[in-house]
């Protein structure tokens, strides 16, 4: 059994409606043979697994959240102490001392580090990203 995965760091949000995500997310081949795909791979990471991410309903309307992950951390590593192993990560975050210049660093740091593949990211999609900073959280296939 596949354990979920829990990233905490910044990341890139596309917040759509169904019109917005259809053509990309399922009338495209998603990782299939699109030749788009391929050219973010090992850059940025799809965070979450399987068919659509979660519905979430904001104002009253329905959205679907679409967060793209660095394939890297931030060198700043503010606020966590990760670990890659064979296992996967481990690790503890401690939040009692939250600095909001250290989070806004690797927000800027992911704009500027990955601004080539947010780019082309936001025109396969149609709309740039909102860059955040915070849990993501999903179980793998």
């Amino acid at each position: 059994m596949r354990q979920p995965t829990v990233y905490l760091g910044p990341y890139a949000e596309w917040l759509l409606r169904p019109k917005q995500y259809e053509p990309v997310f399922l009338l495209d081949p998603f990782w299939g043979h699109d030749p788009f795909w391929p050219s973010i791979d090992g850059k940025l990471t799809a965070a979450w697994s399987g068919g659509l991410p979660p519905e979430v309903t904001l104002r009253g309307r329905s959205y679907r959240r679409f967060p793209f992950l660095p394939n890297e951390f931030p060198p700043v590593r503010v606020l966590r102490e990760l670990r890659k192993s064979r296992s996967g990560l481990f690790g503890a975050v401690d939040l009692r001392d939250l600095d909001v210049r250290g989070i806004q660093a690797e927000i800027n740091w992911l704009a500027r580090v990955y601004a080539r593949e947010l780019a082309s990211l936001g025109e396969h999609i149609g709309r740039p990203a909102t860059l955040h900073w915070g849990i993501i959280a999903w179980k793998p296939d």
